[in-house]
């Protein structure tokens, strides 16, 4: 799949350079796997899935966004989701609404100072869903993803605040939109 969307970066620090805000553009692939269960009642099917993706969503290095630091990057190597799934069922096409909790690897690189951390937050979307052969289907499928906002720290020259020359704390929020495809094979319990 691919995933693209906003890393907003906001100056927490009062003097200097305060609630200076940056939102870099961030994009890049997906690929990973996905299990789950599913539950047909007539025509409506309930059901979990859990999923885990290498992500190669970043949005390089800027200078120009985060002119209060000097050069800012962000991006994640992994992200997970576990959703609820709920959907109509029309002959051999599904299509389903689905949301729950989203997990991810969020790494941060603010004026050459690299943090890492899990970061968990939320997502919802859709899909459609098309049983092609007897235990096969492929799908097609959105998801909007926030993980909140992560806090890092600038030490470097060019980023403490120049009254108390103290580093100054950075907020950082990563919103992602992504659109997959998949095959999947059902087993029959």
């Amino acid at each position: 799949g691919w995933g693209w969307g906003n890393a907003k970066w906001t100056a927490n620090a009062a003097g200097t350079f305060p609630g200076a805000t940056g939102s870099p553009h961030d994009n890049g692939g997906v690929v990973g796997g996905t299990l789950g269960f599913n539950w047909q009642a007539s025509a409506f099917v309930f059901g979990v899935e859990g999923d885990w993706d290498y992500s190669g969503i970043n949005t390089g290095t800027t200078a120009s966004i985060c002119t209060f630091s000097g050069n800012c990057q962000t991006g994640n190597n992994w992200l997970a989701t576990v959703r609820g799934r709920a959907g109509y069922a029309a002959d051999r096409v599904l299509f389903y609404l689905t949301a729950g909790g989203a997990f991810a690897n969020v790494q941060t690189n603010f004026n050459g100072t690299t943090t890492t951390h899990t970061q968990a937050g939320w997502t919802a979307g859709g899909g459609i869903e098309w049983a092609f052969a007897d235990n096969w289907t492929a799908k097609i499928e959105y998801l909007y993803v926030n993980l909140g906002n992560g806090n890092v720290t600038c030490a470097t020259a060019t980023c403490l605040a120049a009254s108390t020359n103290v580093p100054i704390p950075v907020s950082v929020g990563l919103t992602e939109n992504l659109f997959r495809v998949g095959v999947n094979y059902k087993f029959s319990f």
